[in-house]
């Protein structure tokens, strides 16, 4: 059977050599650059069965830059992003939390379905920097507060799938869903864990070239 793995290695590959292809055959049609802020809201979690606890969604933020190239239909788009992320966790009757700290390059291919609309797909990779929690992952209990950035891998990757408008003066909202394929654990005893994450953001072209 073909794994998870070998699935999101191949739609990197994929979106990277469309990319690739796209900028090569068009660059002499009419096509544009354009780079600009964005930020916005999180709800994340982690999919974790380690049957002590239940993970759910917990609210963050995201901000960065983005450098887009834009066709008639078709646009390609890099964001770089701090991403603040991480889940609300219930353990023996107590609220706690893991809160983990991203910086998130997804690559999406923009299909315009209209002068404003857009349809949004593609592969995301992410680094960790800082993991922290106040529940222990390997124990399953309460736990004070501590650094388990070393526990889980520092890169995490999936697929993004979302929706985005904009206005004519270059203000974009963008809603998308991050799905997470990379188990990032990293440490004995801990159980798979991926990540999840729902995207609001709004962004502003500022530059065009």
């Amino acid at each position: 059977m073909v794994s998870l793995v070998f699935i999101i290695q191949t739609a990197m590959k994929f979106f990277i050599s469309t990319f690739i292809v796209f900028f090569i055959g068009t660059i002499s049609l009419q096509a544009q650059f354009s780079a600009g802020a964005k930020a916005g809201f999180n709800m994340s979690t982690m999919v974790v069965h380690d049957g002590a606890s239940d993970y759910g969604f917990a609210p963050g933020f995201q901000l960065g830059g983005f450098l887009d190239y834009s066709l008639t239909k078709v646009s390609f788009q890099v964001d770089v992003l701090y991403s603040r992320q991480g889940a609300s966790i219930d353990a023996g009757g107590e609220s706690l939390h893991a809160v983990a700290q991203y910086v998130n390059l997804p690559l999406m291919v923009k299909y315009k379905i209209s002068s404003s609309l857009n349809l949004q797909l593609g592969p995301q990779i992410g680094f960790l920097t800082c993991l922290k929690s106040d529940y222990h992952p390997v124990i399953r209990e309460p736990f004070q507060e501590q650094d388990y950035t070393k526990a889980y891998k520092k890169t995490d990757y999936g697929i993004t799938v979302g929706a985005g408008w904009e206005s004519p003066n270059g203000i974009m909202i963008d809603a998308r869903y991050y799905l997470g394929i990379a188990d990032i654990s990293d440490y004995q005893g801990l159980e798979s864990t991926k990540n999840r994450v729902l995207q609001l953001t709004v962004a502003y072209r500022i530059f065009k070239f």
